[in-house]
């Protein structure tokens, strides 16, 4: 993948992230902004497991969604996916979505496959873990499986490092830009490689969301971008860092 240093970008804080959120759902946009986010999720995973059946974590809110979204695309690609539900999707449609293009949905994770999404919480928690996302991220914990996080490893605050319960992931695809919590120390040994994906926001959204700063040729190079440097688990290892 392209590589960028992390120090160049702003970090998006919760707030700028669901106000951005909210005006995409005001302008009738959030439907994009998941399946965009979704087919880069899609293209990391498959990149990490170029084989193999991929379990997908999939949480009750839009990091859910994006999961669902992921899955379908892997299942429509001919991908062996198992969705795992933690907790009731936002949007059911999502999951029929996923299960008409192949995946299986399934209440017990079973065996983990060559990959595992996380895609159970991130911005909108506020660690520490409760309830079914915490059985969730214990039993991915007992696996020795490569673990793909969405948005931020499920345990993470937007803004701060892991209290309780947290996902240690292979590789975490940021959405438009990295979060708070990605420029933290005691957060970054969590994240594994870090990439951010072009969801087709220009700088003006941003701006609106209050953001500023974002350069305007971040996504010059593809849809999905390795940031290095500040970063502290860029050095992972992964298939994310083979151009």
């Amino acid at each position: 993948l392209p590589a960028r240093a992390q120090r160049g970008l702003p970090h998006a804080t919760r707030d700028a992230v669901h106000g951005l959120r909210a005006g995409a759902v005001g302008a009738g946009g959030a439907a994009a902004l998941v399946a965009r986010a979704g087919a880069a999720v899609a293209d990391a995973a498959a990149r990490l497991a170029p084989g193999g059946p991929i379990t997908v974590l999939a949480g009750p809110a839009t990091n859910g969604a994006v999961g669902l979204a992921a899955a379908a695309v892997l299942a429509g690609a001919g991908r062996e996916v198992a969705v795992v539900p933690v907790g009731p999707p936002r949007d059911p449609g999502a999951e029929a979505a996923a299960r008409a293009a192949g995946a299986a949905v399934r209440p017990d994770p079973g065996a983990p496959g060559a990959v595992v999404v996380d895609a159970v919480l991130a911005s909108g928690a506020v660690p520490p873990l409760e309830g079914a996302a915490v059985a969730a991220v214990r039993w991915l914990r007992r696996h020795d499986v490569p673990v793909l996080a969405v948005e931020l490893p499920s345990g993470l605050g937007a803004a701060s490092g892991p209290a309780g319960t947290c996902v240690s992931a292979d590789a975490t695809v940021a959405l438009g830009l990295p979060l708070a919590a990605c420029a933290v120390p005691a957060a970054q040994v969590f994240l594994g490689d870090l990439v951010v994906a072009d969801l087709g926001l220009d700088t003006a959204a941003w701006a609106a969301a209050g953001i500023t700063g974002v350069p305007d040729d971040l996504f010059a190079g593809g849809a999905l971008v390795r940031l290095t440097e500040d970063a502290a688990g860029g050095d992972a290892g992964t298939p994310l860092q083979v151009d």
